[in-house]
């Protein structure tokens, strides 16, 4: 697969933007807000308190902020994901073949991760969403004319991760599940002045044969690139878990998933009630309290006249 890239007149602008997400992924997002709040952390799901951790009626602020900050998510979904995906891939992948492809095994990437690491991250994303997918990308061309220069270069293609929410839309041939588009969102950072970096959105839409890449600045999207590829199809390959159609899926835990946010929110009540029945309040009954403050301790008694009690 040979890439040819060319870069459109810089700053046009279109009129239709990519950066809008199909109804199918519209449908799925909700289950992926509640994978993705039981398997980022308690820090991710302390931010989405109004969804999972509301605040009660007639709770001030300062109390809801601090029975917030005493939550803590236990790890239930992420670590039965984890084991599942390890029990699924107990067994290492063998790679047979010559050379090139034993190399190419040991870096699937292009960033060093081999083929066991780069399954185990892409079957624990289709586990955590319904499916995930391996994007099959190639360095831009060259000049090389054949085969074998380009593996003399070192050019080869590599694996690119790609997790069901950054796939915001497709489109695919009547009558099959050939691929005709599909659009994936994701962040790119780039240098700025000295020192300092900049987070730029962007969408590439991909077609068979080419593809186009959009960013998104200040309300305005820009056509950045285009460049075309030597298949006749859309290198994108799904992993599905629990598959509902063509890059349509359900989490598989979904329901185990709830159950934990149940159980977050539960242990928040308990944490917070714990809290309050713990810290005991000294009660002085028929105190004359002109006489001062008491101090408390093992090492203090109170004196009081009969018939007052202190408990």
């Amino acid at each position: 697969m040979v890439y040819s890239a060319n870069i459109p007149p810089t700053g046009a602008v279109v009129s239709e933007s990519p950066f809008v997400r199909n109804l199918d992924v519209i449908a799925m997002m909700p289950d992926w807000g509640v994978m993705a709040a039981v398997t980022r952390g308690t820090n991710y799901i302390r931010d989405l308190a109004e969804t999972y951790l509301p605040q009660e009626p007639r709770e001030d602020q300062d109390a809801y902020t601090t029975r917030v900050d005493r939550s803590v998510l236990s790890p239930y979904t992420s670590r039965l994901i984890e084991t599942a995906a390890g029990a699924i891939l107990r067994k290492p992948i063998h790679i047979e073949g010559d050379q090139y492809w034993l190399d190419m095994a040991q870096n699937i990437d292009g960033l060093g991760s081999s083929i066991n690491e780069y399954a185990r991250r892409a079957l624990v994303s289709s586990l955590t969403f319904g499916h995930s997918a391996i994007l099959i990308d190639y360095p831009p061309a060259t000049g090389a004319i054949n085969l074998a220069e380009e593996r003399a270069m070192g050019r080869r293609p590599y694996f690119v991760h790609v997790d069901a929410p950054q796939i915001w839309g497709w489109r695919k041939e009547d009558g099959t599940n050939r691929l005709l588009q599909v659009r994936i969102h994701d962040y790119d950072v780039r240098p700025l002045n000295e020192f300092g970096e900049e987070q730029i959105e962007q969408m590439r839409v991909i077609y068979p044969g080419r593809y186009d890449l959009y960013t998104l600045g200040q309300e305005v999207v820009e056509f950045t690139a285009t460049g075309g590829y030597s298949l006749d199809e859309i290198p994108l390959v799904p992993i599905y878990s629990n598959r509902r159609g063509l890059l349509i899926s359900q989490p598989p835990l979904l329901d185990i998933a709830n159950l934990n946010i149940t159980h977050y929110q539960r242990q928040a009540d308990l944490i917070h009630a714990l809290h309050i029945a713990a810290m005991p309040t000294l009660v002085l009954e028929g105190w004359d309290d002109t006489t001062g403050p008491v101090a408390m301790g093992v090492n203090y008694a109170i004196s009081m006249t009969p018939g007052n009690k202190a408990y």
